[in-house]
Order: C-alpha cells, then structure tokens, then sequence
C-alpha cells in the first residue's frame, strides 16, 4: 500500500507519516459537521470545512493516538437527535481517556477501526 499524501491542512510534525485520510463528519450532539478525518502514525486528526466552520460552530478536532481508549462502531440509533448526525448508519466512535466519545460518519467503518486499532498498536510498541 503507498503512503497517502498530506493535503495542504495536516501539517505533519517533524518525523510524522500520515496513515490514511478520508472525506468524513464528526458528529457533534446535534449536526455533522462535514470535513476530513486523518490518521497518522501519531494523531487521528479531523478538519472542518471551512463554510461548515462558519455555519455550526465547529473546529478542528486532534487526538493523540496515546488518548485513545477504545474505538469502536456505534450502532444505528433511531434517536430524534441522531437522525441529523448520521445515526441511521454505524459511525465510528473513538473514546479518549478523558470518557468522552467522538463520533464520525465515515465509508469504511470497519478498515477505519482496524487502522487505528493497527496505529495505537505500533505506537506502544
């Protein structure tokens, strides 16, 4: 598998490598705000778009791979809230230490999971 390029946004620390990147939303309690999701081989990164930026509120959202606790898939929910923060799909959730989840509307769900899983793995080690 070759090695994604960095888009103009992801300033790579000296010595960082990005892993994958994707269109994705990160859902806040009410909206998913639209964007782009990075994983690299030591923080899983998400950059709002900038209109969505102005419109809802949001910023971008980093995590050291070192934070996360647990990522997983978030069941369908049929809440009236999730309805407009893409609960009737599985979305990635990622917990951090602090407890709180952060969740994102991403196609491929399941390989997301498993490359973060794979990078906090390597990042132990």
């Amino acid at each position: 598998m070759s090695t994604p390029t960095a888009p103009s946004w992801l300033i790579l620390e000296p010595g960082e490598s990005l892993i994958a990147r994707s269109a994705a939303n990160h859902c806040t309690p009410y909206i998913a705000a639209g964007g782009w999701l990075a994983l690299t081989d030591r923080r899983l990164l998400h950059h709002t778009h900038g209109v969505e930026k102005v419109l809802t509120d949001t910023s971008d959202w980093a995590v050291p791979l070192s934070a996360i606790t647990l990522v997983d898939t978030a069941p369908v929910s049929l809440r009236w809230r999730d309805l407009f923060t893409g609960g009737l799909r599985p979305r990635m959730r990622v917990t951090t230490g602090d407890g709180a989840q952060h969740l994102f509307v991403v196609n491929g769900v399941r390989r997301w999971v498993d490359r973060i899983t794979a990078a906090r793995r390597r990042h132990r080690s």
